[in-house]
């Protein structure tokens, strides 16, 4: 499925001639209706998904339609939570201030978006290719995600920016112009830009140049909250209800920013109507304006705000999710609308809802026409399985992306998506463009010939890239393959351990050691993916013997390889030969397994 001069021609009109001025409200709904539409829905969503707490505000033009907290900020103390007062973090809506940031300083010349970063920056290893500002903004620089060490707890002294940089900045692994593959190390990297273009301090120059010009008093980033801020925090839930001890990420200029719904509402007002030196025309242009065309049949996505199409309407969103809180801020250029949600549980299902079915009862244009395809797809191209590209492949962290892959399968003028995030049936409305019941778009591209070679949709309001992997990447024949390996070597231990006489001690001992380590192994990964913060602040004992353990794994899988074929050379018996032969077979295939997956070493 390439991209035809003709539908591209034909994707660009359409979304031209769809895009709505800025400014041009619809008189036709009033502001009561709007304000309804959105006011009725979240506390019954609150209901059905154990929300316990939210905030909502709405800002027309310059007016405030609607501020208003619903629930409480603190199950257990039964604190109700407040739009004026509640401090709620927005997680990666903090992005937006760091694109605000990095825009005023290109604006007033002390950057420029387009030129190489490199040599600014001698200490980071960054590659050969160019990094430019652009690119970190678009999440185009190709860095892979770390989540290891992401989350400190709120009791360690935060340290300098720079420094937090320099140790987990990852490696820059998938470059290619165009391609979004979500990093919140590059937009950690953008606020070390604007901090020493600045020479200020990144949340110092957050505080000056944009939350107290803007009136926002209860703004910061939280590096970790000041203790006027602790005080008014909403508290946090997991998705299982739990409640989450407050964490912040080191890389905080990636998200943790710290508001009210007062304080959001000045915002949306300024984006709105942007005609100050905080957020001027050209800032708010850059922001919500198409400056990555990713796929002619999406929306685009600006340097802060990401394109998407509800009920016809083209949005400018940006959501955020983290364990234990969710937020999103969308800008509706045809209402001249600017809604702001936050809720204290990991639950952005809310906020996904509410402003999808918003989108459907306020549309007043037909807008985008689907692209009526002039033959059927070919089902060969499409079908197969694909990566997420935020999926690190630099770290041991690579095997978590084995869960983190989605299976395509054609019919004529569907897809069928198995996976998380996107999973569902797309109808095809395009040349390459999908939609499902839910009004969720999903697109494909061609490298060369008719083979796909990435798959995009949009997810909290961010395009969410797919690429494509070959069979033996999959996580379903790595799982057979894992238990191939593991049959083998155990299958090969019994015989070694029932004729331990007839074998030399190291063979007997690497026969017979290796299903022991595996099932080590095994027990002490399994708990790490269950527990869940651990991951995340860092390498802990627990993981380090993990790891070890996979490593003392390779190394016995390695001698099995030798051991298993001495030994087969030395049996009589087609039994045993066999016996030992599968275990050469299973210390190769689990050497293999631990090796594609960055598990030999400590690559954290």
């Amino acid at each position: 499925m390439t991209f035809g001069s003709r539908s591209v021609a034909l994707a660009i009109a359409l979304c031209a001639a769809s895009a709505p001025v800025w400014g041009q409200a619809s008189p036709a709904i009033a502001d009561s209706v709007l304000t309804r539409l959105l006011d009725s829905q979240l506390p019954g969503l609150m209901n059905r998904l154990d929300i316990p707490g939210a905030i909502l505000t709405v800002v027309r033009g310059d007016r405030l339609l609607l501020n208003r907290g619903y629930g409480v900020a603190d199950r257990e103390k039964g604190v109700p939570m407040s739009a004026e007062s509640t401090v709620v973090r927005t997680a990666s809506v903090s992005k937006i201030f760091t694109a605000i940031a990095a825009l005023q300083l290109a604006e007033s010349g002390l950057l420029s978006l387009d030129e190489d970063l490199r040599s600014g920056f001698p200490e980071l290893e960054l590659g050969t290719v160019p990094l430019t500002l652009r690119h970190l903004l678009t999440h185009t620089a190709g860095f892979d995600e770390r989540s290891i060490g992401y989350l400190s707890s709120d009791t360690v002294t935060p340290v300098h920016l720079d420094r937090v940089i320099r140790v987990t900045l990852p490696r820059r692994t998938r470059i290619a112009e165009g391609l979004p593959a979500y990093s919140n190390h590059g937009y950690a990297l953008a606020g070390l830009v604007v901090e020493r273009a600045a020479a200020l301090p990144f949340h110092q120059y957050a505080d000056t140049k944009i939350f107290a010009p803007l009136g926002m008093r209860s703004t910061h980033f939280m590096v970790p909250p000041m203790p006027s801020t602790r005080t008014r925090m909403a508290a946090e839930y997991r998705s299982t209800g739990e409640r989450r001890e407050l964490t912040y990420s080191p890389t905080y200029p990636a998200g943790n920013v710290g508001t009210t719904g007062a304080d959001m509402a000045r915002l949306l007002t300024a984006l709105l109507r942007p005609d100050s030196v905080v957020i001027t025309a050209e800032t708010r242009r850059r922001l919500a304006g198409s400056e990555l065309a990713y796929h002619p049949e999406m929306p685009g996505m600006g340097l802060g705000l990401s394109g998407q199409r509800l009920g016809g309407q083209l949005v400018w969103i940006k959501g955020g999710a983290s364990r234990s809180h969710s937020a999103v801020i969308a800008l509706f250029p045809e209402l001249d609308l600017g809604v702001f949600v936050a809720v204290n549980r990991q639950e952005p299902t809310a906020w996904r809802l509410m402003l999808g079915r918003f989108a459907d009862s306020t549309t007043t244009r037909s807008g985008v026409r689907a692209i009526a395809p002039r033959s059927p797809a070919k089902t060969e191209s499409v079908d197969g399985a694909y990566r997420w590209t935020r999926v690190p492949l630099s770290s041991a962290e690579k095997v978590i992306g084995l869960a983190a892959q989605i299976q395509l399968r054609a019919r004529r003028d569907t897809l069928e998506v198995e996976g998380p995030e996107i999973n569902g049936t797309y109808v095809r409305i395009g040349t390459t463009l999908y939609r499902d019941a839910q009004g969720r778009e999903l697109a494909v591209r061609s490298a060369s010939g008719e083979r796909t070679s990435h798959v995009f949709s949009i997810v909290d309001g961010q395009p969410v890239t797919f690429e494509r992997i070959r069979v033996h990447q999959t996580a379903r024949f790595q799982g057979w393959l894992a238990l191939a390996g593991v049959s083998f070597t155990l299958a090969s231990g019994a015989i070694a351990w029932r004729r331990r006489s007839e074998l030399e001690p190291w063979e007997r001992a690497v026969l017979i050691g290796l299903p022991l380590a595996e099932v080590a192994t095994i027990v002490s990964i399994v708990p790490l993916l269950q527990s869940g913060d651990a991951l995340a602040l860092g390498a802990t004992p627990a993981m380090r013997i993990a790891l070890t353990l996979t490593t003392v794994t390779a190394a016995t899988a390695a001698a099995q390889i030798v051991a298993g074929g001495t030994s087969t050379a030395k049996s009589r018996g087609i039994a045993l030969k066999a016996g030992y032969g599968l275990g050469t077979v299973g210390g190769a295939t689990i050497l293999g397994l631990l090796a594609t997956n960055n598990l030999i070493g400590w690559r954290f």
